[in-house]
């Protein structure tokens, strides 16, 4: 199997059952994933692999990484933290979501609607000290929780755009004195970078959280689904 590496974000038509496409823009899939399985790699997965590995800030083993909610990328983040022996701190809205991200491997979760100044929670969770690397995907004010929760000399992979309001007031003493590194990512990078990504996931057998498999017909439904975010992992469209 393989997939395209690049398209989708900017090219419209993409929920289609067939497609041509040169083989410099696709990766193999690895061998122990369904269809289905596979599908979820491009965008969310590489998209993941890529502010884990290849940010401005790189995580080693024993590091620990926040990652936000429970959408594709994040889930992905999870997977990819902990096969390369990191640890995660999980903020999610709901119980329910929160025990997917155990399942994941979180080695601690924050419930965001019930603690909203997550930033202090995380710090609590780490001792203190504050996790290594944020991932985050929601933008706008949350960045004001991630400086909060990140430590002396850590990193902020700014990610997505998940709110309205897109502006934040950011103290920028707390970068200047916290030796911050923040970086945006735009796009989920390369052909080297999918390929890796997929070898990544074949070595170490993982398998991606799946919310819900639609059928064709369903099509509809599934981007409905994916507006309201109503279930961890990814939507996927069989066809």
């Amino acid at each position: 199997m393989t997939f395209d590496s690049f398209a989708g974000a900017t090219a419209d038509g993409m929920l289609r059952r067939w497609l041509v496409w040169d083989d410099t823009r696709l990766f193999r899939a690895p061998s122990h994933l369904s269809l289905e399985e596979a599908s979820t790699l491009f965008v969310a997965g590489v998209t993941a692999y890529r502010a884990l590995f290849y940010g401005s800030f790189r995580p080693q083993p024993g590091m620990t990484v926040l990652t936000q909610g429970t959408g594709g990328v994040s889930c992905f983040a999870m997977l990819f933290a902990k096969a390369a022996g990191m640890k995660v701190v999980a903020t999610s809205s709901s119980d329910e979501k929160l025990e997917v991200a155990r399942k994941l491997g979180a080695d601690g979760t924050i419930h965001y609607r019930e603690i909203p100044e997550w930033g202090q929670e995380a710090r609590r969770l780490t001792e203190g000290k504050g996790v290594d690397l944020v991932v985050d995907i929601v933008g706008g004010p949350s960045l004001v929780q991630a400086i909060q929760a990140t430590r002396f000399g850590g990193g902020i992979a700014v990610l997505g755009q998940l709110v309205d309001e897109l502006t934040a007031e950011i103290n920028t003493s707390q970068i200047l004195g916290g030796a911050l590194t923040i970086f945006g990512q735009a796009g989920s990078g390369s052909k080297e970078v999918s390929d890796e990504m997929s070898a990544f996931v074949e070595k170490h057998r993982l398998r991606p959280q799946i919310a819900r498999v639609f059928e064709w017909e369903e099509a509809d439904q599934a981007l409905k689904a994916m507006e309201r975010l109503e279930a961890p992992g990814k939507i996927v469209v069989r066809v």
